[in-house]
């Protein structure tokens, strides 16, 4: 298995954004009880932390 996949399964920010699809997905198909209000701040608040999480280790790796 090539190493990028294998740094993807093994990353936070990947199962993270999985979670917010199927919380998406499972709203649906399973009728769970989420406005589509809280959706969106659910992306966001997602969304937001990947991109911080993904600065702070760019900013890690470039002070090495």
């Amino acid at each position: 298995m090539p190493s990028f996949v294998q740094d993807l399964i093994k990353s936070r920010r990947f199962w993270v954004s999985v979670g917010a699809i199927a919380a998406v997905v499972l709203k649906d198909r399973l009728g769970l009880p989420l406005s589509e209000e809280q959706i969106t701040d659910l992306a966001i608040l997602i969304g937001s932390w990947v991109v911080g999480e993904s600065l702070r280790s760019s900013s890690a790796k470039a002070s090495v």
